[in-house]
């Protein structure tokens, strides 16, 4: 009860009051402006910690001063040209990676803020994710938007550089579910051509599926991905390059809205529930190991993970694991605690609930701390959680079935409605995990896998020589993304006479893998030179393109 209240306590100290006690205020711009009566002015975001469970929580509790908040940054940007990332005072310090405030915004939004300027707000959203976003003295709030628009993805390239190195792989991630959460805004408010553009854009991550490592992995401007593994330790470092604060195997499970899509890029609920052990065998590792780093906020939603795959009962498990590294001392906090991020997750947490999805009232669940709980919601409604044998020293940990207002529930999330209704949950609970609760495809939370490419593809050694009158091999690499999709065809196309390759047809494995080998022949009479050949992989409605380089030369006696 001791840490569940410190952390409560902590998740309502930010962020801060910048107006003096008669309204006034400096604003970005410089100037002294008034805030209208009756409200407050908002500073000192750390929107890249805060977004993925303290943002939920206040605009749960406090709607209308969320909405202060939303608007707040609104203004920000009015009197700034662009929404600030990591605002601290009344600046934007460019600090994290990603366009981070979106997505804050539209938690805030969708858990019950409303009293803001909503055209506005989705305004300076699109304007930054395809325009950049030009704030005061340089500022950018989405560098590089013009090379990733192009590519379908952050590059690694100077624009892309957060804290101290390049990180184009977490960027992207970052991006995408900011454009996830810029479509539900906007559908929310009837702009459904807008909601369909960045859904589409959600689903850009897949562009930097590497089939050839089962690795969402950094990628150059050229379309090329690094050798060797997907996973580089780097002992001395901050974490891998690519990625911000992280590595590899840490940001991997980053994909939020699409949870589904990359359980089928990781080729399916067996190979993923195996991962998913190794990679929570250790909890709090820090940036350079591939495994959990509950104190750092990409690794916030990999416990509930498991509701998805079929095996909740691990996801009892290890957020109780979690929250043990939790307590009411002064180091009772996995990591920093970044204005609220990580004490609003052990609310949650100890809730039985989290919001899983950004942009999102999407509520999934874990075993209670308390035997009885209530969430008094500002409309006069409330969430009443019971869950007899939570508590105590002979607490039960495992979820043996749920009632939501009095019926019975297989599913591992609540409807999006109890956030605005309320409702009663009534958690039955075991001292051993109930391995058919919850188990159901049915049961999992909702991925949303509209825009989504059907088959992801590398060719891990693209340039290849070969002397006139041979043939030679190379290898590709290609991943089905969208269940169903069983058949795949490579087809290579050259436009010099005398090199010719055949395509080939056939079906992924059961994993959705396969690495085909394309055979490309060289005529004698072709001098020597280097020659593209583009081969071209089709699978369900999607095709995707790569350039092999060909060097023709005569052999060396």
């Amino acid at each position: 009860m001791d840490t569940f209240y410190t952390c409560l306590y902590r998740s309502l100290l930010h962020p801060n009051t910048f107006n003096d006690v008669d309204g006034r205020y400096i604003g970005f711009d410089g100037v002294i402006h008034s805030v209208a009566s009756g409200h407050t002015h908002y500073a000192n975001f750390s929107d890249w910690d805060t977004y993925r469970s303290l943002a939920p929580l206040q605009g749960l509790l406090f709607p209308q001063r969320a909405s202060d908040m939303i608007q707040s940054l609104v203004t920000d940007a009015e009197q700034s040209g662009a929404y600030p990332r990591w605002a601290l005072a009344n600046s934007a310090t460019g600090m994290m990676s990603g366009d981070s405030v979106v997505p804050l915004i539209v938690n805030l939004y969708a858990f019950g803020a409303r009293d803001f300027d909503l055209k506005s707000a989705l305004h300076y959203m699109v304007n930054a994710a395809t325009q950049g976003g030009v704030g005061l003295d340089g500022f950018l709030e989405r560098p590089g938007i013009a090379a990733y628009l192009r590519l379908g993805y952050g590059p690694q390239t100077a624009e892309f550089r957060a804290n101290g190195r390049i990180a184009g792989a977490s960027v992207t991630l970052e991006w995408s579910v900011d454009d996830f959460a810029i479509s539900r805004f906007a559908d929310s408010l009837g702009d459904t051509a807008t909601a369909a553009v960045f859904q589409n854009r959600s689903q850009y991550w897949q562009n930097l599926f590497n089939p050839t490592t089962g690795y969402i992995s950094p990628r150059s401007a050229a379309g090329f991905f690094p050798d060797g593994p997907g996973f580089v330790a780097y002992p001395s470092g901050f974490g891998q390059d690519g990625y911000d604060e992280g590595n590899a195997e840490q940001y991997l499970w980053w994909v939020p809205h699409n949870v589904a899509g990359l359980v089928t890029a990781l080729g399916g609920r067996t190979a993923v529930v195996k991962r998913l052990d190794r990679f929570t065998k250790k909890l709090n590792v820090g940036p350079n190991e591939p495994y959990l780093w509950a104190g750092n906020e990409p690794g916030f939603g990999v416990p509930w993970l498991y509701n998805y795959i079929g095996q909740p009962w691990k996801t009892q498990r290890t957020v109780d694991r979690v929250r043990g590294l939790f307590g009411p001392t002064p180091g009772g906090a996995p990591g920093n605690d970044d204005l609220g991020a990580l004490s609003s997750w052990y609310v949650w947490a100890a809730l039985g609930l989290y919001p899983s999805t950004p942009g999102t009232t999407i509520l999934t669940v874990n075993t209670p701390l308390f035997d009885r709980a209530v969430i008094a919601l500002p409309t006069g409604k409330s969430i009443q959680i019971t869950a007899p044998g939570a508590s105590g020293r002979n607490r039960l940990k495992y979820i043996d079935g749920l009632t939501i207002d009095r019926q019975p529930s297989n599913q591992t999330f609540l409807p999006e409605s109890i956030v605005r209704t309320g409702g009663d949950l009534t958690f039955s609970l075991a001292g051993t995990p109930n391995k058919v609760w919850g188990t159901a495809a049915s049961a999992a939370p909702p991925s949303f896998g509209a825009g989504s490419s059907a088959v992801t593809v590398n060719i891990a050694r693209p340039i290849i020589g070969i002397v006139p009158g041979a043939t030679g091999t190379v290898t590709v690499d290609a991943q089905r993304m969208i269940d169903g999709v069983d058949d795949y065809t490579v087809t290579p196309t050259s436009y010099v006479v005398g090199i010719a390759a055949e395509p080939l047809s056939g079906q992924f494995d059961d994993d959705g893998a396969v690495s085909a080998s394309v055979a490309i022949t060289v005529a004698r009479s072709v001098p020597s030179g280097y020659y593209p050949i583009y081969v071209t992989t089709s699978a369900g409605d999607s095709a995707r393109t790569l350039i092999v380089l060909v060097v023709v030369a005569e052999a060396v006696e």
